[in-house]
Parts: structure tokens; sequence; C-alpha cells
């Protein structure tokens, strides 16, 4: 049986992920351009995806799929920077390629437009239709199947999608869930998510740069360093609770810095 605190985990993690949307929502409903920003926010993220995929794939194909395994197994956090820098590239990446479209059309508009269309394509990574990691599919997902396990259900209630050995797996899932596993993966979902808007803010007031290092490296290099601390913290072997806590102070820090990124322009407050 699943225990009653796993349950309201999960309900204070999808609710946690839902009202990040509907902030965003009350927020720039009346803006004009909001149309445009989300779509824009989109496609950005498809984007983004694309390109870390490809460079991930890229990776694989050069060391060897089962070497690339055994690095999973054997040298996480070396795998794990090797995706991030993947996810950092792609999404630099897409704060250009966007933000350079968005102004050639005369859609731009400082302040604004950069935050909500970062918000956006972040925003992906909590829930897109068509990313099936998106966390809050997960949440939603291990909802349900924790109500099912409470059930209790026969094999033959179960259907033909669903084995006797998959269903114990599952169940053994939860029952080896500790206090804040999945609160913790839901605020590191949305440190990540908000770390798209500072990317697109620095990428738009520093698109007319001359210096490279300043216009590329430096927000690559940030993205890297900032997500590898932030998903390395969910991989150590201690509590959820830190790791629930550490996060927390992280993403304080980081709504910290966008209120004194440019004190001059409107903000987002998560």
């Amino acid at each position: 049986m699943v225990s009653k605190s796993v349950f309201i985990e999960l309900a204070i993690s999808i609710f946690l992920l839902i009202a990040y949307f509907v902030y965003f929502i009350v927020k720039y409903k009346n803006k004009p351009g909001f149309l445009s920003a989300i779509l824009w926010g989109i496609g950005g993220f498809f984007i983004a995806n694309a390109v870390s995929n490809v460079i991930n794939m890229g990776f694989i194909a050069l060391v060897g799929e089962s070497r690339f395994q055994n690095m999973l197994e054997t040298q996480p956090y070396l795998t794990l920077l090797l995706t991030t820098i993947a996810l950092a590239m792609g999404a630099v990446f897409a704060a250009y390629f966007v933000i350079r479209t968005q102004k050639n059309k005369g859609k731009f508009e400082e302040g604004y437009t950069d935050e909500a269309t970062g918000f956006m394509t972040g925003s992906g990574l909590l829930a897109s239709p068509f990313n099936q990691v998106a966390y809050l599919m997960v949440f939603v997902q291990s909802f349900v199947n924790a109500i099912v396990i409470n059930k209790n259900p026969s094999i033959e209630e179960l259907g033909d999608a669903v084995t006797p050995e998959s269903f114990e797996e599952i169940k053994l899932f939860y029952a080896s869930i500790k206090p804040f596993d999945f609160l913790s993966v839901a605020v590191m979902a949305l440190v990540l998510s908000f770390s798209y808007v500072i990317l697109f803010k620095y990428v738009s007031r520093k698109f007319d740069d001359d210096r490279w290092y300043i216009k590329f490296a430096l927000p690559i290099v940030a993205m890297v360093g900032f997500v590898f601390v932030v998903r390395s913290i969910s991989v150590l072997e201690i509590s959820s609770l830190i790791k629930t806590i550490l996060t927390a102070l992280i993403g304080a820090g980081l709504v910290y810095f966008n209120q004194t990124f440019d004190p001059n322009v409107e903000i987002i407050e998560p």
C-alpha cells in the first residue's frame, strides 16, 4: 500500500508546478503580444530540445552505446556533466535564435518579451506533451499509479499492457520512496525552469555585444555550471529533505539575482 504521505507530497508537487503556470498567465495575460510570447517560448523549447538531443546522440555515437550505458552506472557525474553541456548549448542556441527572430520581426519588448519567452521555454521542462519525462506528467502518472496500487487490482484487471513483473517493480518503487523524494524533484524542476528566464534576459541584453566571450561563451559556461550543480544535488547521498532545502536556497538566490539583474525593467518573481 502507498502511504498517505506519498499522496500528499505528490499533490503538493503537482500544485507547485501548476501554480508556476498560473502565475505566468495571471502576470502576462493582459500584456501585448502575450500569445506571441507563448508560441515563441514553445518554439524555443523545441529548438533547445532538438539541439541538445543531437549533441547527446553525437556523443553516444562517438563513445558507443554500450560504453555510454556503462558510464551511466560507473561515472554518473561525468554523464551528468555531458548531458548538462548538451542541455546548456541547446538552451543558449534557442535563446539567440528566438530573440533574433523576434527582434527582426519587431515583436520584441525588452523587460517583457525576453522574460515571458524564457519563462515559456523553461516551462517545457515541466509540462510538454512532446516531452515524455516532463516533470508534471511524471508526477501525475505517479499519483495515478499510486491509486491503482492501493486498489490492489488483479492481473486480469490490469490488462495486457501491464505484466505481473512490471507491476511488482512499480510496487517496489513506491515501497522504496522516502519522505521528500518527490518534493525535492519538484523544487529542482522549478529552479531549472526559472533559470531559462535569466538566460533569455541575459541574451537579450548582450545581443548586440561584439565580444564573443561575453555574448556566447559566458552564458554557456554559466548555464552548464548552474544546471550541473542543481542536478548534482539530486544524486547526492543525502536525505531528500536536505536536497529540497539546498535546491530551494539556490532557487531563492536565483530569484534575488533576477531582482537585481536589471532594476529598471519589470521582473518575474515565481
